[in-house]
């Protein structure tokens, strides 16, 4: 199998996307910890301090979205991490047949 310039290139780009991924994905994982708990937090002060004063019920009303989409990020983060801990299939799949293809040739 002859890979052209273009083709090797992708390999090779694949190949340090993979050497990267275990920093990456420690990095991912403390993002969307720091996430959930500071979602979690932001709602157990919400819930905490909630009295019918027009000024604390519009901050809830504006602050409890924001909050549940950074926990419902960083629970993404948290799933995608564990979904590809080693890597994406994939990406290991094309590099083993790219290191076959090129061990054949030698």
């Amino acid at each position: 199998m002859k890979l052209s310039e273009a083709d090797t290139q992708v390999i090779r780009r694949l190949g340090k996307n993979e050497e990267s991924w275990p920093l990456a994905r420690w990095a991912a994982l403390f993002v969307g910890l720091v996430m959930i708990a500071g979602s979690i937090f932001f709602f157990q002060r919400i819930w905490s301090t909630v009295a019918p004063d027009q000024i604390l019920i519009i901050l809830c009303l504006l602050i409890a979205p924001l909050s549940g989409i950074a926990l419902f990020v960083g629970l993404a983060a948290i799933l995608y991490v564990y979904a590809f801990w080693n890597g994406r299939p994939i990406n290991q799949l094309l590099l083993r047949l790219a290191d076959e293809g090129e061990s054949r040739r030698k």
